[in-house]
């Protein structure tokens, strides 16, 4: 990883974090960015900052949460943690935190299940 990339990674971070507290200062909560995944069965790609946030925003909004994947699963959660080659139960959205690297996780994604949804948590925030 060179500078650049992790100048990239930190802006883009700032960025998400920056536009989510505006949406909690303005509405109270992210209840209205998550709308359509209300009564859905959520998993949550990514374990990092970013997912570990989103996931104790998610289980105070009575989200069902049912598991994480991560690539490191020596990890504590008291959610579900899968490693990326292990089969993952059902879910109804796969929301990946790990904004810098969307694109390569999305493909990944799509290859283990063509049929679960895909959600950005950067586009999730960004977009509302």
């Amino acid at each position: 990883v060179n500078d650049m990339d992790v100048d990239d990674k930190e802006t883009c971070l700032k960025n998400i974090l920056d536009k989510w507290l505006d949406i909690i200062e303005k509405d109270g909560n992210i209840d209205n960015v998550l709308s359509k995944l209300k009564k859905k069965k959520i998993a949550i790609y990514g374990y990092g900052m970013l997912g570990r946030h989103f996931i104790a925003q998610l289980i105070q909004l009575n989200y069902d949460v049912v598991y994480v994947v991560d690539r490191r699963k020596n990890i504590e959660s008291n959610i579900p943690l899968y490693g990326l080659d292990d089969k993952w139960p059902e879910s109804d959205y796969i929301i990946v935190t790990a904004a810098y690297e969307y694109g390569e996780i999305y493909r990944y994604i799509k290859q283990k299940d063509d049929k679960i949804k895909i959600v950005s948590l950067e586009h999730l925030i960004m977009d509302y």
